[in-house]
């Protein structure tokens, strides 16, 4: 080899060696930018998060809020009793309380109804099946996380829910006092007699009513996925306030979706880099959204496109 082969041969390994390093700097760069999307994105999830957080802040209620009561009423087939006091049944207690102390609560809050068709795929936020009739210290203890129901499901596949109390410094606290403390109810408890069955379910503590199942009288149920959506970030929230110990572990799963509805969910709530929307429409359909078809008329004529199967 002569002198002018070598020269061309080193030239062709510094050229080599030029764009090697090059690329490998290239590689850098697009490692240092994905980090930098990574964390963007970490910090935009989080966001979220926080923006759906449930605290007494963001209340569920709304100039509709009547309106919504008396869906609820309907839908759930709880109508007041005819007495000289007009009365309504809390879901939970599954006692007539006065009529001004049972409210319609909002299970995916009404103030984020601009986002409920892009988290949980709703279409109208005043839909019976996201809300409950509550008494209203019930309805507050959900607003603000310090309860959720969990789900499970008997033999035949019918749908259990069941409180969760997550705020464990509520354990020995009645409803009467939790509702006195918030100022919710101008009742008393010596307004009633004391062995009058709201006297005695509103002196019941959050204790007593842990593992309580909501009562269903019609088998009409409200969206799995709203519940399921509020006891993930009410368990998350309280994790954060420190109301619960670290080995606390849920006497019931946290929703009865499906497994991929689950994963979906539970990487959206985790903050998941690139994590598609937390559930696809063909996973958030509830259990029981098949038979809704039949009620809602042929074809599903549901104002919620979500119980189409």
């Amino acid at each position: 080899m002569d002198v002018m082969q070598v020269m061309q041969e080193n030239l062709r390994h510094k050229k080599g060696e030029d764009v090697a390093r090059k690329l490998i700097q290239e590689i850098s760069a697009v490692k240092d930018m994905q980090q930098i999307i990574h964390q963007k994105m970490n910090f935009v999830a989080q966001l979220a998060i926080e923006e759906f957080k449930y605290t007494i802040g963001k209340c569920s209620g709304s100039c509709q809020a009547g309106d919504f009561k008396e869906e609820l009423q309907d839908y759930y087939d709880n109508q007041p009793a005819e007495e000289e006091y007009r009365y309504l049944r809390c879901m939970l207690l599954d006692v007539a309380l006065p009529l001004a102390m049972v409210t319609g609560a909002h299970l995916f809050k009404y103030c984020w109804r601009a986002k409920m068709n892009m988290i949980l795929e709703l279409s109208n936020i005043n839909h019976p099946r996201n809300g409950l009739l509550l008494c209203k210290g019930l309805e507050h203890a959900f607003d603000d996380s310090r309860i959720c129901f969990l789900c499970e499901s008997n033999d035949e596949g019918v749908p259990k829910f069941i409180l969760e109390l997550l705020d464990l410094s509520l354990e020995n606290t009645t409803l009467w006092e939790y509702m006195k403390g918030y100022k919710l109810t101008k009742y008393k408890p010596h307004q009633f007699q004391e062995d009058d069955e709201p006297n005695v379910a509103l002196l019941r503590t959050f204790g007593q009513l842990k593992g309580k199942a909501l009562t269903f009288t019609n088998r009409k149920y409200p969206y799995k996925r709203c519940l399921a959506f509020q006891a993930r970030q009410a368990v998350r929230r309280a994790r954060e306030e420190g109301w619960l110990p670290d080995n606390w572990q849920p006497a019931a799963a946290l929703t009865c979706a499906s497994e991929e509805a689950r994963e979906r969910l539970d990487t959206w709530l985790n903050m998941a880099v690139e994590a598609p929307a937390p559930m696809s429409e063909s996973t958030i359909i509830d259990d029981d959204d098949k038979s809704m078809r039949t009620e809602w008329g042929m074809g599903g004529t549901c104002p919620c496109r979500a119980c189409y199967p």
